[in-house]
């Protein structure tokens, strides 16, 4: 089965893929200096310096959790459910404004 950066460099011969992760820790900082060309995040992206394009795919958020946890056999949660879990926190500088409010 072929996997979309191999559909995308059959049809564009010129061009490379090469995937990367990008750290929470500086969610934005690759596209600006230039290390990646082009990025697929989650919105929203409220930065001046940076265009945003198409929506690529659209999803709704997802929760993971080991197979014993709680959560896990239920179907769906709420905000309130989340309110004595821990959490993956979002912290540092270089975190966008924006991502923070969302949360």
């Amino acid at each position: 089965m072929l996997v979309a950066s191999q559909v995308f460099e059959a049809g564009h011969p010129d061009c490379q893929v090469r995937m990367r992760e990008i750290q929470l820790a500086d969610p934005l900082g690759p596209l600006r200096e230039g290390v990646v060309d082009l990025q697929v995040t989650e919105f929203p992206v409220d930065e001046p310096d940076i265009t945003i394009g198409p929506v690529a795919l659209s999803q709704r958020r997802g929760m993971i959790v080991p197979s014993g946890h709680p959560f896990a056999k239920r179907d769906s949660l709420s905000v309130e459910d989340y309110a004595d879990a821990v959490m993956i926190p979002l912290v540092g500088d270089a975190i966008p404004q924006a991502w923070l409010d969302h949360r």
